[in-house]
């Protein structure tokens, strides 16, 4: 009985050695519940990383998309006033032109030599209005040219000079052209149109012209007076052609080259 109280106490012991003890067990539990808690706030915590800077981004964009259209309006604005004011300002300037008008024109010279050399004399006069009521016109030197049939009969300048409100001026005008280089049958038919009082001119004139009112002086503009197709019939009545005047024209040597080229084609 002895040894088995014995061994029954050493299996107890044993036994009772095994199991774990209670507030150790208590202690490990506990831990497992903080890891869980840690663990399931750090992923919290991620979650919440990974939605913010979506909420910003979207913010970010809706703000950059603000900045550009108001941006894109004012530029829009702006252009508008601008493009306003310019066509004011030519449609001011427009209004102030000078009129331009032939009062006569003939050619007391047309002398063609045996090399096809022309020698001509025109005298042409021009009268220049300004029909404004306040403003001064400035005229820069302008340049006057006249052709007929491709023929380029006379070239001349006219001093720059300036033009009260109200006023007219008329030009005398002499030019002269000599040994041109032309075609002799194109001479020839001028000749014969010159005759029969059936000759057409094309005039221009062109230069710089400036407005004055009061004080204030505003910038030399570029412009082209054409008169184009002139009849001498016509002038020779007293109907007095008037010029179509534009302003920012090409000068009258660029025009003389493009109006050659077109005749001679």
């Amino acid at each position: 009985m002895a040894g088995l109280s014995r061994q029954d106490s050493t299996s107890k012991q044993v036994t009772d050695a095994d199991k774990p003890p209670p507030h150790r067990t208590r202690r490990v539990s506990f831990d497992d519940e903080s890891t869980n808690k840690s663990k399931n706030k750090n992923k919290n915590e991620k979650v919440k990383d990974l939605e913010a800077p979506d909420f910003r981004d979207k913010s970010g964009r809706s703000c950059m998309f603000m900045i550009c259209a108001w941006t894109c309006i004012i530029i829009f604005t702006i252009l508008i006033v601008l493009l306003f004011v310019g066509i004011s300002y030519l449609a001011f300037l427009q209004s102030g032109m000078p009129s331009i008008c032939i009062r006569q024109l003939n050619i007391t010279k047309l002398q063609l030599d045996h090399q096809d050399k022309l020698s001509t004399t025109v005298f042409l006069l021009l009268r220049i209005s300004n029909k404004n009521e306040k403003l001064t016109l400035l005229y820069s030197p302008l340049d006057v040219l006249v052709n007929s049939q491709g023929i380029k009969l006379g070239e001349d300048r006219i001093d720059k000079f300036s033009q009260k409100p109200q006023n007219d001026t008329d030009y005398h005008i002499k030019m002269e052209n000599k040994n041109a280089d032309v075609d002799r049958h194109a001479v020839e038919e001028l000749n014969s149109d010159i005759q029969a009082k059936e000759v057409m001119y094309d005039i221009f004139v062109g230069g710089k012209i400036g407005l004055k009112l009061g004080g204030l002086e505003m910038a030399n503009v570029p412009f082209l007076a054409s008169c184009r197709h002139i009849k001498q019939s016509d002038v020779n009545l007293g109907r007095r052609p008037e010029c179509d005047l534009r302003m920012f024209g090409f000068s009258v040597g660029i025009y003389n080259l493009i109006y050659m080229g077109i005749s001679s084609t």
